[in-house]
């Protein structure tokens, strides 16, 4: 059957738009948006969003690569990298410009000068791009979430000091003081837990 064939030469991609779809399958748009939805019936492709189509079920690669410029943070990504057991009910992702509601996925925009301190990652069929820990912690911090910053930071045991505040200063200065006041709470509260002890 042809929509095997083509489904076979869509796996080379997470992300695929009608457009290039009807230039892999050398078809008019009109027939590859056919074929597209024939396929999502068969369950060879996933429908996204309007016009667009994966070959994943990984939400990580689908919301990385359906926003361009974007990388998975916060609990998403201290989960991602297995330093935090909270699993959030949608997966956070910071993008440079506002995006079209997807189901399962929180846009948070940032400023373009506070995106950095990710990396791409290869997963499966594609790459997505992810923050480093301390990144996270600190796209936490900014957005002011001070509960879910200390239990990030207590549950990333020997993180990057140096690389944190680094990260915490290039943000701004209400940034690098909350992540200091934070510091200073987890010691008290590790000195705490030893004298009770």
């Amino acid at each position: 059957m042809q929509l095997y064939a083509y489904s076979k030469m869509l796996n080379s991609k997470p992300l695929w738009t009608t457009s290039e779809i009807a230039t892999i399958i050398g078809k008019n748009r009109a027939l590859a948006k056919v074929y597209a939805h024939r396929m999502v019936k068969y369950g060879l492709l996933t429908g996204v969003k309007k016009g667009v189509y994966s070959t994943t079920d990984n939400i990580f690669l689908i919301c990385t690569n359906i926003a361009n410029g974007s990388y998975i943070s916060f609990l998403s990504a201290l989960n991602f990298h297995h330093l935090s057991t909270q699993i959030p009910s949608n997966v956070q992702v910071v993008v440079p410009r506002k995006q079209s509601p997807l189901a399962g996925v929180k846009w948070v925009r940032f400023p373009p000068s506070k995106m950095f301190g990710f990396r791409r990652v290869r997963v499966g069929n594609g790459s997505m791009a992810v923050a480093e820990p301390e990144k996270a912690i600190v796209d936490i911090i900014y957005r002011q979430n001070i509960t879910a910053a200390i239990y990030a930071y207590e549950s990333m045991g020997p993180c990057n000091k140096k690389k944190l505040m680094a990260y915490a200063r290039r943000m701004n200065a209400a940034t690098l003081k909350r992540i200091l006041n934070i510091i200073n709470l987890t010691r008290k509260r590790q000195k705490m837990v030893r004298s009770a002890k």
